[in-house]
Order: structure tokens, then C-alpha cells, then sequence
């Protein structure tokens, strides 16, 4: 029960940072962290992003 519930803490955290962080850009849209939507979703990655689970996820071009 330990080890499970320290990888929670452990992504709880890293999500908790992640979103706390600002952006480098003054002008640059934020991603939103929790949606219903794929529409709420369209600032989180270069080719937009996808809501699931209650969670955007950016969605990236590959180099």
C-alpha cells in the first residue's frame, strides 16, 4: 500500500508543478488542466490537444 500510494503523491506532484509553471511568453495561451471538451483543449500542444478523462492532453508534431 506504501509504493502505491507514494507514485500518487509522486504524479500528483509533477502534474501540481507542471501546471503552476508560467509560460515563457507573456502573450502565449495556456493550456487548461481539467475539461469536458476537446474544444478546451485546442492551446496545448503544436497541433492542438484532446480532453480525456477530464484532462487535456497536448498533442505534438514530431521532428
Amino acid at each position: 500500500m506504501r509504493f502505491s500510494s507514494a507514485i500518487v503523491f509522486a504524479v500528483v506532484t509533477a502534474l501540481v508543478s507542471s501546471v503552476s509553471a508560467a509560460p515563457i511568453d507573456d502573450h502565449a495561451e495556456t493550456c487548461h488542466f481539467f475539461c469536458v471538451s476537446d474544444a478546451e483543449c485546442t492551446t496545448c500542444g503544436s497541433l492542438g490537444g484532446a480532453c480525456g478523462f477530464l484532462l487535456c492532453y497536448g498533442i505534438w508534431a514530431s521532428d
